[in-house]
């Protein structure tokens, strides 16, 4: 588990990232098996948001599917229409659109929960941390120096952060 010293790294960690020296990535589908990291996830913005991420691309999919075969059953695809210069069937204008409200809503509600607040999320405790290196959710990357990128779990963050940061 965590060490001591570890809160000092993800500190120095955060102050890397804000400085450009470090930036991490967190993979999402991992980390949301990792014991403990939905519920500080859900604390920090909100269960409906983490519901809603978590749901998005199984309903989302299920959803253009769903469409598809509606389309197909109105004969949707046998009505054309000229946009743009080019004949266009009702059934696929009609799925464009469909995909075009999927992608504003995940830019408006997904979004939000990438990046930033997974970081945030993750440096919060040394030991929430330690679980998602052990799980391989996290990956540290920095521009400078011989090793670029540390990868969980088989490098070791700890040196890599001392090494990189100058600590």
């Amino acid at each position: 588990m965590a060490r001591e010293g570890d809160a000092q790294l993800l500190e120095a960690m955060q102050l890397g990232m804000e400085q450009g020296q470090l930036s991490m990535h967190i993979s999402y589908r991992k980390a949301r098996r990792v014991e403990g990291f939905r519920d500080v996830l859900a604390a920090q913005v909100g269960r409906r948001a983490v519901l809603i991420r978590d749901w998005f691309l199984p309903v989302s999919l299920a959803l253009m599917v769903a469409w598809f075969a509606l389309a197909e059953w109105l004969g949707l695809h046998e009505i054309s229409y000229r946009v743009v210069g080019s004949q266009m069937s009702l059934g696929f204008i009609t799925f464009a659109l469909l995909l075009l409200a999927l992608v504003l809503f995940s830019r408006k509600h997904i979004r939000p929960l990438q990046g930033p607040a997974l970081h945030q999320v993750a440096l919060s405790d040394p030991e929430l941390f330690v679980r998602l290196w052990r799980r391989g959710a996290v990956a540290l990357i920095t521009r400078q120096g011989r090793d670029r990128i540390c990868q969980s779990p088989k490098d070791d963050w700890r040196q890599y952060v001392r090494r990189t940061l100058v600590f």
